[in-house]
């Protein structure tokens, strides 16, 4: 799957929260195509559920599967800073 650069700012009603969260990692935002919804551009999976949401983030339904939903690219925001290593993140140098 390919990922997808976005600015930030084009998604006026996610919160800058939701944004970082994005970008690190822990919520994935999916520009997807879903037939008789045009509306629907991305969705939004957390850790809980999947939400449908409009060009500027606007929610427009939350769905519990998204089995039937087809994933074009996965997005990340070109303004804002995203880990870039899990390395960073978890060292055991302490074991060697």
């Amino acid at each position: 799957m390919e990922t997808k650069e976005l600015v930030s700012t084009q998604f006026t009603e996610l919160n800058a929260t939701t944004k970082d969260l994005i970008n690190n990692g822990l919520f994935f935002l999916y520009s997807v195509n879903i037939p008789n919804k045009e509306d629907v551009k991305f969705m939004l999976s957390t850790e809980k559920a999947y939400y449908l949401i409009s060009e500027n983030g606007t929610v427009l339904e939350r769905i519990a599967s998204a089995d039937s939903v087809q994933i074009n690219e996965r997005i990340l925001f070109s303004d804002i800073k995203k880990v870039t290593s899990t390395n960073k993140l978890f060292n055991i140098s302490w074991a060697l």
